[in-house]
């Protein structure tokens, strides 16, 4: 039994503090993105490589976590929404296939970056049409959509900073 004097969320409420939560963790997840370009773009030797280790390391697993999220989406979706579980866990499976190519194959320099941004781009066209099907609140689009230009941004400037092919 619930204590009266124990007042519970209205949805409104907890979906605005689920979005606050997101908002800010998903900016601070932002700043390992930054802290290894700062590395490359700034560092000598051995901080460089470190840079470019930290960069793909960590941009492989943000993406697997994004492409994971259509999982909890689609296991928590009204039974008339069933027929978007298949596709959506196949989808939410891809990234993650990606990042492990992109460290099992230890690509590096421009290579890791382009197969990365592919992944994060593909990523939020699935999340385009999961808020289109309404398995996520509106909010969670907006966000997804500023996190991935950020995080585009950072693989761009990856990019830029990758060595020529055979170096």
């Amino acid at each position: 039994m619930i204590d009266s004097a124990v007042r519970q969320p209205q949805r409104g409420e907890s979906e605005s503090v689920a979005a606050l939560t997101a908002a800010t963790l998903g900016y601070v997840g932002l700043l390992p993105f930054y802290a290894a370009l700062g590395a490359i773009w700034l560092g000598e030797g051995s901080s460089v490589e470190a840079g470019w280790r930290a960069l793909i390391g960590y941009a492989a697993v943000i993406l697997s976590f994004v492409g994971a999220v259509h999982w909890g989406l689609v296991l928590n979706a009204a039974p008339h929404l069933s027929r978007l579980v298949r596709p959506a866990m196949l989808w939410g499976s891809l990234p993650a296939l990606i990042a492990a190519a992109t460290l099992l194959l230890q690509l590096r320099g421009g290579a890791a970056m382009l197969l990365l941004a592919a992944g994060f781009s593909g990523q939020f066209v699935a999340d385009r049409r999961a808020e289109r099907a309404g398995l996520c609140p509106g909010w969670y689009l907006s966000l997804r959509g500023r996190l991935t230009v950020a995080v585009l941004l950072a693989l761009v400037l990856g990019l830029l900073a990758a060595p020529p092919a055979g170096s």
